[in-house]
């Protein structure tokens, strides 16, 4: 029959290893979280880059005024 204390013993050192399992786990954790963080940043500022991008070249585009009674190209459409 095992002692008192020995049944505590154990049950100690199985929770000091879990908890150390969860430590692990939750370094790993931070880090995916940390990753994501700065992979949202680099896609917002890809966002606001592209933004300003489109509206320069909006700025620097002629301007097209359509011509009445001109068709354009003729376009073949497949059935």
């Amino acid at each position: 029959m095992p002692s008192v204390l020995g049944v505590l013993e154990r049950r100690e050192r199985v929770a000091l290893a879990r908890a150390e399992e969860l430590r692990a786990e939750l370094e790993g954790l931070q880090a995916a979280v940390a990753e994501a963080d700065e992979a949202a940043r680099r896609a917002v500022i890809a966002r606001e880059e592209t933004v300003a991008a489109l509206g320069e070249l909006a700025d620097e585009a002629p301007v097209v005024e359509p011509v009445v009674g001109v068709a354009g190209p003729r376009v073949e459409v497949p059935f």
